[in-house]
């Protein structure tokens, strides 16, 4: 893996270049989430939770503006069985008092689809891994067949290094020629921006929601995967008096999110209560706690190899 951050943008001219060399793209973006309470734990695969992909296909637009945009992007959403029974209530470690952080990670607060299990870490990586791929062949014109060419992909990350260390443990190593990955938070207008306002550094949130991105629950893998691939999106269709008020500190108007199903996300947080009253059952059952410490609870459960269907999520070319 290569991930760099975008070329540097310092005047709108440098972002129409930007923008013309995307313009057909499809974007594509990754976020993982990790337990916390395995610190020693030198495996960050080992500690994954739960992985977002989210992907908008440019060429597939005839309307542009941020609400279409908003509305044209597909999500996935998978989360590691083993850890299912783990969020910010439940995490050992910070219901103990003893974590010197706060536990961010909301699996179950997907809000675009129907959030589903894997049985390893392995899996959900290698199910990134086909997404990646095959999106270089989705919606290729005939001659683009004819021709054997792909598609242009941008993939994009916020803050890479727990991805780019995911992925590469997982076995994804390689990337099709036509590829490139980002770490969105590294981008200059965005370090500028921050400056201009005396901070030193871009949280994810603060960002989207100074895009018009409202509404999102942030730190969920799918959540923040669509918000990323949605602000990049609305940098590659700003216009200059857009681009100049942004990066001189202002607000853009919140987008329209009232279209989003409020059911998906309740289904989602019923699953939270079910998976934790699974996990006590078979801890209790079982009689083995030091497992729990160790972070095997749940490993042999009959459960994990249920719910596995990649069928939503990889798009066909």
């Amino acid at each position: 893996m290569n991930v760099s951050p975008p070329p540097c943008v310092d005047e709108y001219e440098d972002l129409e270049r930007f923008q013309q060399h995307f313009n057909d793209a499809i974007i594509l973006a990754i976020d993982v989430e990790c337990i916390d309470h395995l610190p020693h734990e030198p495996s960050n695969l080992k500690k994954l939770s739960e992985l977002g992909c989210a992907w908008l296909d440019l060429r597939a637009l005839k309307d542009r503006s941020p609400q279409s945009l908003a509305q044209s992007i597909q999500v996935g959403h998978g989360y590691i069985n083993k850890w299912a029974w783990v969020t910010e209530d439940t995490c050992p470690l910070h219901k103990s008092g003893r974590a010197a952080w706060v536990h961010t990670a909301q699996p179950y607060e997907c809000q675009f689809n129907d959030s589903r299990r894997f049985y390893s870490p392995e899996d959900l990586v290698e199910l990134a891994r086909k997404t990646i791929t095959s999106m270089s062949f989705l919606n290729r014109t005939e001659e683009e067949v004819k021709a054997k060419e792909t598609r242009k992909v941008m993939v994009v990350f916020w803050a890479s290094t727990l991805e780019e260390k995911v992925l590469r443990e997982g076995g994804f190593s390689k990337k099709k020629a036509n590829t490139i990955m980002f770490d969105f938070q590294l981008w200059s207008p965005i370090k500028a921006r921050w400056r201009k306002l005396g901070k030193s550094s871009a949280p994810c949130g603060e960002v989207m929601r100074s895009l018009g991105i409202s509404g999102i629950n942030f730190h969920n893998a799918a959540n923040d995967a669509y918000a990323e691939v949605l602000g990049m999106a609305i940098f590659l269709t700003m216009d200059s008096a857009r681009f100049n008020a942004w990066t001189a500190g202002e607000h853009f108007e919140d987008i329209d999110m009232s279209w989003m199903d409020k059911s998906i996300v309740l289904r989602n947080r019923n699953l939270e209560k079910m998976n934790f009253e699974r996990h006590e059952q078979w801890r209790k059952k079982n009689g083995k706690q030091q497992k729990e410490k160790e972070g095997k609870i749940g490993e042999n459960s009959q459960e994990t190899k249920s719910g596995r269907s990649d069928e939503y999520w990889i798009p066909i070319g």
